[in-house]
């Protein structure tokens, strides 16, 4: 019985001691790429039940220096709730995921240091289905 406990207690130790090398390795791997920074603010408005407003920012930082930006305002149109897909989301914030087909338009402009600004029209759909 004392022998199968330390049996255990050394098979543990060893399991440690890889799960250890392992983290090392990656913390190793991942030393060697460059720093990167995102950050990114979006605010919804909800206008009533079928429209909203998105506002979005973003820019992307490599070792400290901008790479680009990202500015856009976007209008969401929502189709009515479908009644199996509401029962699934009872605890969800975004309302969207219970729409069975999400239009979305809106303007975007991306700006990268050096280079012209850029202006996309966005016109998407989004489809939602619950197995």
């Amino acid at each position: 019985m004392i022998s199968s406990r330390r049996r255990s207690r050394a098979r543990f130790r060893l399991y440690q001691f890889a799960v250890l090398l392992i983290l090392f390795g990656a913390s190793l791997a991942r030393s060697q790429q460059t720093a990167q920074f995102w950050p990114e603010i979006k605010a919804n408005i909800k206008l009533n039940p079928k429209f909203r407003l998105m506002f979005n920012a973003s820019t992307t930082q490599e070792s400290g220096q901008d790479v680009g930006s990202q500015f856009g305002v976007n209008f969401d149109v929502f189709t009515k709730p479908l009644v199996k897909l509401k029962r699934f989301t009872v605890f969800q914030l975004d309302e969207s995921k219970s729409r069975p087909f999400t239009l979305r338009i809106g303007y975007d402009r991306l700006s990268t240091p050096g280079k012209p600004p850029e202006n996309r029209i966005v016109l998407e759909g989004t489809t939602t289905v619950s197995a």
